[in-house]
């Protein structure tokens, strides 16, 4: 846990937001094949165990964050230190390759849909240029106004003048297909997703997670013609899909920093979890 492969040159991280508990993931990427190990990932606040429900968490925001006296702070004030500490932490988590080098974490995404304006200016309060706001919307070309703009596969990226930070509206749709296809590639090969080492029910929990959304594929009509589609349908009310809300972020994020998936020889296969087979044991 917390190691990469020593060729990993991007990592990136996401905190999925709500308003109890936050679920942040980190992955490091083989920029050159978009290759991923998802090498830490956790709630915050942090839990004893990372098999565990949004709705019975041992330790929330409401419990850990109070006033003076411990009388109860309002929303936005809750979400907003606990986001804060969050972030401290991940700026200063201990994360290393396994040649022994010590690794940062290029950017940070965090999840604005919900309480935008509150999450934004803490952002900016934070002051990384790490630190991203994103967002999942169906389109990505007519949505926030802003300048530097850049555009990549599926999303695109602009500094907000109000906040002066940068935001990245991506598609999630399209990224969440990207991440099962990522799923279904043998560990060692180009563009493969696999996870650190642990005892298999450990990771239970991330694995429900990552197959929580159904995918549908539709058929659309477009100005351009008919476009092929795959629409992913939100889980039942209970069962929690925050992680992999996570993971996809992590991907857009090491798009924005250059990762492409082009084939190659396979990579050496390190002692990491095949995410497909981890998967399977979810569904049985």
């Amino acid at each position: 846990e917390g190691v990469s492969p020593a060729d990993a040159n991007i990592v990136t991280a996401y905190i999925d937001m709500h308003q109890e508990i936050l679920y942040w993931a980190v992955i490091a990427f083989i920029k050159k094949r978009f290759s991923g190990f998802a090498i830490r990932y956790q709630g915050w606040p942090e839990q004893i165990t990372r098999n565990f429900q949004q709705n019975d968490v041992r330790k929330n925001i409401s419990s850990e964050y109070r006033g003076r006296n411990g009388t109860r702070l309002g929303l936005e004030n809750r979400v907003r230190r606990a986001l804060i500490d969050c972030l401290t932490m991940l700026t200063t988590i201990d994360l290393r390759s396994d040649d022994g080098r010590r690794l940062a974490i290029d950017n940070i995404g965090v999840d604005t849909g919900w309480k935008t304006e509150t999450l934004r200016q803490t952002i900016k309060e934070f002051d990384d240029p790490r630190v991203i706001a994103m967002m999942g919307r169906d389109r990505v070309n007519d949505t926030e106004e802003g300048y530097g703009i850049e555009t990549g596969e599926a999303w695109r990226a602009v500094t907000l003048p109000k906040f002066q930070l940068r935001h990245i509206t991506y598609r999630p749709n399209v990224w969440k297909s990207f991440v099962h296809d990522r799923f279904a590639t043998d560990v060692g090969e180009s563009g493969s997703l696999s996870l650190f080492q642990d005892e298999p029910f450990r990771h239970q929990t991330f694995a429900e997670h990552m197959r929580s959304e159904k995918r549908e594929r539709k058929l659309i009509v477009t100005a351009e013609g008919t476009e092929r589609i795959d629409e992913w349908k939100p889980p039942p009310p209970g069962v929690d899909n925050h992680w992999f809300d996570a993971v996809v972020g992590c991907h857009v994020l090491a798009s924005y920093n250059g990762a492409t998936l082009l084939a190659g020889r396979p990579e050496e296969v390190r002692e990491e979890l095949d995410l497909l087979s981890l998967l399977h044991g979810a569904a049985a």
